[in-house]
């Protein structure tokens, strides 16, 4: 999902411009029988971010006028011209409001173009979006379609663009769900379990997980049993009212008999819920006599070892270490902290804290700086959430380029091959941050072999759309970069 303000509109926000029309984008894939597949593109425009006309009615509309043009190797393969008109509304209820169009295409590599011109706005010139996708379904292979996130659907009384499975939806063309969003559904299609699947029967999973991972988070996980079948749809709904502020995956799985994994779909979405409030359950009545933590009498001490379990802590964790145990009373930390690291090794969870305590005492040595402690900074967090890499390039005086250093991890959980990008602005004895990374759930920005070449922090709109969009080069010869795509 792209927001396609942060592209079109960059230089009229930047001039103090009022009008900003405010539309988000995204594009998703789908396979038919027969060897036929298909993107949908999806436009959500904000209704209060586009200009509107009076009609004879009374009532007000607005129409933006949308270009697509799909092309592959220089060559358009499709192209559609329409009007896209808002509802009528009057000047208190305005709406947003949606375009899906479908485009049957080929396998292969394509570059999408989208021009969005606000007809009631002739002064605001049009604006364009380019990016670069492939579509790339095999006929021997089983596999999901992309996940829609849904925001609305019924039954279907006629088929349209809006249609599938019998019903219509109306796409959530966006990946956050604010507190009073307590529904999350979805759809998404799994296709060629037959004939390449012996077993007329297996099991369909989806669930929430922290992003990256693999495990369920609490109730958010949903079983059912499935027979094979050329496609099969998957239209759900899952209750998110006790999921906490975080940023979370959902998956869907296709699972054997023996409940192992045969393929897997996810997408990621930020859940903001300051309603409800992580609370961890029963912890006054831990009972902590003859254990470990009884030696921690000194609170403040406490309060910086469980602060210092950061990067290891999940969602739920953080949010009650920051909104409840920083004032909580010695004996209240005492068996939080208990609970915490039984969690982590119920056998011996002294020992898996000792085993922590001392990889801390590490990154504080090695990464920490006059204000902040090992663990707070970037390396600190990423050596202590994922371990020690297996290689780091260190460059402190390069030419041309500012001081940084490459970690890459050859695996971190089911991920192989990802890779750190830190780098300092003023000098080596400042503390290095997080630039960009590969690694799922982290920072990634296309701009860096950008904003390593320079002291302005700020990449024109247009030069960060290219280099969203545009292929590297891995052996560009470059050392930076070579030494990123290829390390060593």
């Amino acid at each position: 999902m792209l927001k396609i303000l942060n592209f079109l509109l960059f230089s009229l926000l930047a001039s103090g411009s009022v009008f900003s029309m405010e539309a988000y984008f995204d594009l998703k894939k789908f396979d038919l029988p027969g060897g036929e597949s298909y993107v949908e593109t999806q436009l959500s425009f904000v209704g209060s971010s586009v200009s509107y006309t009076t009609l004879n009615t009374g009532v007000l509309s607005s129409q933006i006028e949308s270009t697509i043009i799909i092309s592959q190797n220089g060559n358009i393969i499709d192209f559609r011209k329409i009007i896209i008109e808002s509802p009528e509304v009057s000047d208190t209820t305005l709406v947003d409001f949606m375009d899906v169009q479908r485009f049957s295409l080929k396998p292969g590599k394509y570059q999408i173009e989208i021009s969005l011109k606000d007809l009631f706005s002739p002064e605001i010139t049009e604006q364009k979006l380019e990016q670069e996708f492939e579509l790339a379904f095999v006929d021997t292979r089983m596999e999901f379609s992309d996940i829609m996130l849904i925001k609305a659907f019924s039954k279907a009384q006629e088929a349209s663009e809006l249609t599938k499975s019998g019903y219509d939806m109306i796409p959530y063309v966006s990946d956050y769900y604010a507190s009073n969003q307590n529904v999350l559904a979805f759809y998404t299609e799994l296709y060629r379990t037959s004939p390449l699947l012996q077993d007329s029967m297996f099991l369909l999973t989806y669930y929430i997980a922290e992003r990256g991972q693999d495990v369920a988070v609490g109730e958010f996980q949903k079983l059912e049993r499935a027979k094979v079948n050329a496609v099969i749809p998957m239209l759900h709904m899952l209750d998110i009212a006790n999921l906490p502020t975080g940023r979370y995956d959902l998956v869907v799985e296709a699972r054997n008999r023996m409940n192992e994994p045969m393929v897997s779909k996810r997408i990621s979405f930020t859940r903001n819920n300051f309603l409800k409030v992580a609370n961890e359950e029963n912890i006054a009545l831990i009972n902590i006599d003859q254990t470990f933590v009884v030696k921690y009498n000194d609170r403040d001490s406490l309060v910086e070892y469980l602060n210092s379990c950061h990067p290891i802590s999940t969602n739920l964790e953080r949010s009650t270490v920051q909104n409840q145990m920083q004032l909580a009373d010695l004996a209240t930390l005492q068996k939080y902290f208990y609970y915490f690291w039984c969690k982590r090794d119920e056998r011996n969870p002294e020992q898996a804290w000792n085993d922590y305590l001392e990889q801390v005492k590490f990154v504080n040595r090695a990464y920490g700086t006059r204000i902040m402690k090992g663990y707070q900074t970037d390396r600190g967090r990423v050596y202590l959430q994922y371990g020690p890499p297996n290689t780091i390039v260190q460059r402190y005086q390069p030419v041309n380029v500012l001081p940084y250093e490459i970690w890459h991890y050859y695996k971190i959980n089911q991920f192989n091959n990802k890779r750190f990008l830190f780098y300092s602005r003023e000098s080596v004895g400042v503390d290095f941050v997080l630039l960009h990374s590969d690694m799922l759930g982290e920072v990634q920005n296309n701009d860096w072999p950008v904003v390593m070449r320079t002291k302005n922090v700020e990449v024109s709109s247009s030069e960060s759309s290219r280099n969203r969009s545009g292929a590297r080069d891995t052996f560009s010869g470059d050392e930076l970069e070579d030494l990123f795509y290829n390390p060593r």
